[in-house]
C-alpha cells in the first residue's frame, strides 16, 4: 500500500497541475489591446493619484469599465476605484401659510404665502385647477408684506391631457432665483379658455441644497443630419458623437421657434451595421452586412413659451448615462410645421479613476480585453477615507496599442476552443492510470507490502 500511494500522489498532483494549465489562472497581459501610461513624479505618503477617463478609453474599454488594469512598471498589478461625478441634492420642504386670496374675474387670480421669517428657497409649486391650460405666473417678493418687488416673471403653468399615441405633461413648478424674503405673492393669469375665477389651490416650496455637484464634459458631434419624415409627421436628427460607450448625460437642443410644445423620442446605438454569418449546404458560412438596430433610451418633452421678452423652456433631455456612439432623436410634429433646429450640444458624466500609487514612477492602464472579468480590490470599502488625505489630480497619457498584444482576429488555440474534450481526456487517462495503479498495487507480494 505504501507504493500505492508514492504511485497515486504524484500522478493526482500532475492532473491538477494540467488541469489548472487548461483554465488559466487570469488573462496575460498581452490580451489588453491599449493601454496609456500614466506618470506619478510625486506623491505624499498618503493618498491617492486619480485622473479622468478619457473618451478613447470608453470607447476601446468594456462598457461596464471591468477590464481596466492599472499595472506598475515591474508588472504588479495595483487595486484602484472608479467614481462617476454625478449631482446629489436635497430638497428640502419650506412650511408655508397661504392668505389674502383674491381674483380679478376672466384675468387672474393670486394669493400671498408666508413663510414666518427669513428663509431661502429657489423652487415653488403652484397648484391650480383644470385637465388642459397654458397658465402664465408672476412671483413677487417682499420682506414686510407691503412693498413688492419682482422675483420672477414669464414662467407658466401648463397641463397636456394624456391621448392614445402619448403620454400627458404636467408643468406646476417654478423655479426662483435664489430669494430670502419673508412673503411671496403668486399671481396666476388666466388662459384664454379658462373659467372666471381659477383657483389657486395651494403653493408649495422647496430649499434645494446641493450635496454633491454634478461634473461632465462636452462631447464633440462630429455629424449631424436632419430629416424630415413627411409619413410620420417627425423630424429626424442623427449625430454621430466620434466614440462608443460614452456615458452620457444630457442633450440640449436649440430652435428659432417662438413657442412650441413637442413629444421627443431618444434612441442609441454602438455601429452602423454589423455582419451576420448564414449557413448555406455544402459551402462556407454566408456573410452579409446588416443594420444595426436602434435602441430606445428614453422618451421626453421639449417646450417653449414666451412673453414680454422672457421665455419659460425646457430643451435639454436626458440621456440617463446610455453608452452610444450614434443618437437618433425624433421630434413629433404632428400637424404642427416643423421646428427649425438651430444647434445641438451633449455632454457625459464623468468617469474617475484613483490607486494609492506605491511611490513615484510609472505606471501603465491596461483596457480593451472582452474576456476580463471584472477585478474586486479592498480598496473599494475605505476609497473615500483614502481620498480625504490627499488626491494628486494627473492627466491620463496618450491611448497607444499594447505593444504585447495578440491580435483579436489570431485562431484561438485548439486547446481553449475544446476546453471540455480536454477534460474528459484528463479524467478518462486519471481513470486508466489509477487502474493500472491499483492492478500493480495488488501485484506486490504480501510479504513486500507489509516491509
Amino acid at each position: 500500500m505504501r507504493n500505492f500511494r508514492f504511485v497515486l500522489l504524484p500522478v493526482i498532483a500532475a492532473y491538477i497541475g494540467l488541469a489548472n494549465a487548461a483554465y488559466g489562472a487570469d488573462a496575460k497581459r498581452a490580451e489588453w489591446s491599449h493601454l496609456a501610461r500614466i506618470e506619478v513624479s510625486k506623491m505624499r505618503d498618503k493618498g491617492v493619484v486619480e485622473f479622468a477617463l478619457t473618451p478613447e478609453v470608453h470607447d476601446l474599454a468594456q462598457p461596464d469599465l471591468s477590464d481596466l488594469r492599472v499595472v506598475t512598471d515591474a508588472g504588479d498589478e495595483v487595486a484602484y476605484v472608479t467614481r462617476v461625478a454625478e449631482r446629489k441634492e436635497q430638497s428640502l420642504p419650506l412650511g408655508v401659510r397661504l392668505y389674502n386670496r383674491t381674483y380679478i374675474p376672466g384675468k387672474q387670480s393670486s394669493v400671498t404665502v408666508d413663510f414666518g421669517a427669513k428663509v431661502l428657497k429657489n423652487r415653488i409649486q403652484v397648484v391650480t385647477p383644470g385637465t388642459n391650460f397654458r397658465r402664465q405666473v408672476l412671483v413677487e417678493g417682499s420682506d414686510d408684506g407691503t412693498s413688492w418687488q419682482k422675483v420672477r416673471e414669464g414662467a407658466f403653468l401648463f397641463r397636456v391631457g394624456a391621448d392614445q399615441t402619448r403620454e400627458g405633461y404636467d408643468k406646476d413648478s417654478v423655479s426662483l432665483p435664489e430669494n430670502d424674503q419673508r412673503y411671496l405673492r403668486v399671481t396666476v393669469c388666466n388662459g384664454p379658455d379658462d373659467p372666471k375665477q381659477v383657483e389657486v389651490q395651494d403653493v408649495r416650496a422647496w430649499q434645494q441644497v446641493v450635496v454633491t455637484p454634478l461634473e461632465t464634459f462636452p462631447v464633440g458631434i462630429t455629424s449631424r443630419e436632419v430629416v424630415e419624415n413627411a409619413k410620420n409627421k417627425t423630424t429626424e436628427i442623427t449625430l454621430d458623437l466620434s466614440y462608443r460607450n460614452l456615458p452620457l448625460h444630457e442633450m440640449a437642443l436649440r430652435f428659432t421657434d417662438a413657442d412650441f410644445y413637442r413629444h421627443v423620442g431618444l434612441s442609441g446605438r454602438n455601429v452602423k451595421e454589423r455582419i451576420v454569418k448564414a449557413p448555406v449546404e455544402d459551402s462556407p458560412e454566408l456573410e452579409k452586412k446588416v443594420e444595426e438596430p436602434w435602441t430606445g433610451i428614453a422618451g421626453g418633452t421639449i417646450y417653449r413659451y414666451s412673453s414680454g421678452g422672457s421665455a419659460d423652456e425646457l430643451l435639454a433631455l436626458n440621456l440617463q448615462g446610455a453608452r452610444y456612439r450614434y443618437l437618433l432623436v425624433q421630434i413629433e410634429n404632428r400637424d404642427d410645421p416643423p421646428l427649425h433646429l438651430d444647434g445641438v450640444q451633449a455632454t457625459r458624466l464623468a468617469y474617475y479613476l484613483a490607486f494609492p500609487p506605491k511611490g513615484p514612477g510609472g505606471y501603465s492602464l491596461y483596457f480593451g480585453n472582452p474576456r476580463a472579468s471584472r477585478p474586486s480590490y479592498d480598496i473599494e470599502h475605505y476609497a473615500d477615507r483614502v481620498r480625504k488625505q490627499g488626491v494628486l489630480l494627473l492627466n491620463l497619457g496618450k491611448v497607444i496599442p499594447n505593444p504585447a498584444y495578440t491580435q483579436a482576429e489570431k485562431v484561438v488555440p485548439w486547446s481553449e476552443q475544446h476546453k471540455a474534450i480536454i477534460w474528459i481526456a484528463l479524467l478518462a487517462g486519471a481513470a486508466v492510470l489509477l487502474l493500472l495503479v491499483y492492478r500493480m498495487a495488488k501485484s506486490v507480494p504480501a510479504s513486500e507490502g507489509k516491509g
